[in-house]
This record gives structure tokens, sequence and C-alpha cells, in this order.
């Protein structure tokens, strides 16, 4: 701009005002005054402003509705493959043969109203073969390992094995919440998967953390079980877990074997403690998943529930079942004092840890399969 001179407001604000119209956002525009260079700022004022800022709250506006739309149609789009892949999964775990058997396998999702569903498997020649439900071990790990169980529907059962709720197929509570976790919740899954079975009376097989499981579910449904085994049984007070000796070999544990789940390599020092030999251990004698949180929620649960008190009126055969070399043989006098009143087996072996199905099978199936029989008939 050519020398010139503001000498009034009326000037500076006439000059402002043209160039607001030409100008979209605010400039600085130099002028000679007293022959001195002088900066003014000429910017859109008023109506001008709001408009332009009116016409981008449209224009975002726009930009979100289309992005919410696109993300809309991602979800749905994602809605579908999950439950075509649901679907899919469901055929080929529902046609998945037993390894362990001959027998047919049948796979479903219990869907109920008061509680999550619920994977469940059963391996069986016949329906009218009695009903045997393993409930596995962890907290917090699925239930695969414990196929290997099914080898009994060649010898006359009907073998049921269930994800618990959160873990493998199974889904997790709506609330999940901490208190969804609790020893009701799992009897009540339990009696789902009984109630899925079409059999009144079963018996119950409990390996670990599934031994308190079963045994307060019998305390709270002992019409529905002939008799229940449980084999190298967690405490059924939190007390005594306090003489459990962990990490005696902690110096010596091995390498993470190849094939172990990357969820379940956090759980290798401790698990592997139950093996007096650790060569002998293969990556199939462990879940096919690991649940961390889920195990954090259901310890906070049980160990502010002793099952004890509630097993002074079960009156069922009960079959418990140690290896000596079980690092959690210690709850064995634990567990049968707090049996009082129940028709106890007491079975105690030698040269044999916490996981016999897989340690020592010859004498473990020697020992159960007859129990069980005399109990259902």
């Amino acid at each position: 701009m050519g020398p010139g001179e503001l000498s009034h407001d009326a000037s500076r604000s006439q000059l402002s005002s043209k160039l607001v119209l030409r100008s979209p956002r605010p400039i600085l525009v130099t002028v000679l005054r007293d022959g001195e260079e002088q900066e003014l700022l000429a910017a859109r004022t008023g109506v001008h402003v709001w408009d332009g800022l009116e016409e981008v709250q449209r224009r975002c506006e726009r930009i979100v509705r289309d992005l919410n739309d696109d993300e809309w149609r991602r979800e749905r789009r994602a809605r579908i493959r999950i439950a075509e892949c649901t679907v899919d999964a469901a055929r080929a775990l529902a046609e998945t043969s037993s390894a362990h058997s001959d027998a047919s396998a049948q796979s479903a999702w219990i869907d109920r109203e008061d509680g999550p569903r619920l994977f469940a498997r059963s391996v069986g020649h016949s329906s009218d073969d009695p009903v045997v439900i393993v409930v596995n071990g962890g907290p917090g790990k699925s239930h695969d390992h414990l196929r290997i169980l099914e080898v009994l529907a060649d010898r006359g059962w009907t073998v049921v094995t269930y994800d618990q709720r959160g873990t493998g197929h199974s889904d997790r509570p709506v609330d999940d919440v901490w208190e969804s976790y609790g020893f009701p919740e799992h009897a009540s899954d339990l009696e789902a998967v009984r109630e899925w079975t079409g059999h009144h009376r079963v018996v119950l097989l409990g390996h670990s953390w599934g031994g308190p499981l079963v045994l307060d579910y019998l305390s709270r449904h002992p019409e529905h079980v002939a008799g229940a085994v449980v084999v190298g049984s967690g405490a059924v007070t939190d007390a005594s877990y306090e003489s459990v000796s962990w990490g005696s070999r902690s110096e010596d544990i091995p390498p993470v074997p190849e094939g172990l789940d990357p969820s379940c390599v956090s759980w290798w020092p401790s698990m592997i403690q139950y093996y007096p030999d650790p060569s002998l251990f293969e990556p199939g004698h462990f879940a096919g998943t690991c649940h961390d949180d889920i195990s954090q929620l259901v310890w906070r649960n049980v160990r502010k529930d002793d099952v004890a008190p509630r097993l002074v009126h079960v009156a069922a055969p009960i079959l418990v079942w140690y290896g000596e070399d079980d690092p959690l043989a210690v709850l064995r006098p634990n567990l049968l004092g707090a049996l009082p009143n129940a028709d106890v087996t007491d079975v105690y072996i030698e040269n044999c840890g916490h996981r016999p199905m897989f340690q020592c099978p010859e004498v473990f199936y020697r020992d159960i399969e007859p129990w069980m029989h005399t109990v259902m008939h």
C-alpha cells in the first residue's frame, strides 16, 4: 500500500471494512503514518466471523456423522463376521471327535437367563450311560486338557466337560464384577451343565480347584449327586493354604516348553511344581488357554468364603484321592476333617503327584473307575 495517513477512527474503520470483505482470516496491513510504518490488524468481525464458524461447524458435523456411520457399518460388519465365526466354531467343535475314545462327541453353548453362556462338551456311546461331569482346576483355566478323561467313555460312561465362566469358550457374566465369580455363581453354572446332560443324578469329578467347587455344589444340590471324586483337591478353608509349600524347586525350573499357549506362560513356574519329574510334562497336559484376570477375581471371592462349614451335613459317597508327591497333599487332613458325615473313601498313592491322569494313569483309573460304578449302581 502506498503512502497514506489514517488520521481518525472513521478512516481506519473504512479501510478495515474493505479489507474484511477481501480477507478470509486476520491479516496485518502496513501503512505510513507521519513518515513511519505502522501495522494495523484487519480481521473479520461480527456476522462475518459467525457465518464462517457456522459453516465450519456444519462441515465438521457432516464429517463426524459420516465417521459415525462408517463406524456403525464397521461394527455391524464385525458383528456379522463374529456371528458367522461363532456358528463355524460351534460346528467345528461339535464335530471334533475325542482323541481318547471312539465315542461320539457333542458340544453346545448353554444359554440361560440367570448367568453367562457356557460351553460344554459330552462324549459317550449311549444316552443311557451314567454321566460323570469333570470340573477342571485353576481357577482361570479352560477345560480342554482334562478331555483325557474321555477315555472313561469306552468304559461305560458319558464324560462331560465344560469351560467355567469367563474361560475358554464360555462367556463372562454381563455385569462382570468380582462378586460374579464366587462359589454360588459357579454352583449355578455346574447346575446348568447338569441340567444340559438330561440326567437327574450324576457323578462329579473335581481336580485341584475343581475339588472345592464340586464339594460346594454337593452341599447345595445333594439330590443330584450320586457320588463325588476329588483329585488333588484344593483347600476348603482359606487358612489351610498356608501349609502348602511352593517354589521348592524354583532354581531348577526348566525353560517354557514349545506348544504352551502364550496366555499360560506366566503360569509355568508354579505349574511345573506339580511334577516331581519335570521332564514328564507335555504341553497337552495343561489348559488350552489361561485367564489371569479371571483367576484373580475367583480367588478374591473364595478366600472370603470357606466351604468347610457347608460340608458338615454332606452324607454322599466321596472319594478323596491324593498322590504323595502332590504339593497339595498337605491339605488332605483338613479336607477329611471337613467331611464328618460323608461316606469317605480315602486314597493316598505313592510315587504320583498332582496330575495322576497324566503321571500315573494306570493306578488312577484302577482306583476311581470301580468306585464310580459302585456309587452309580
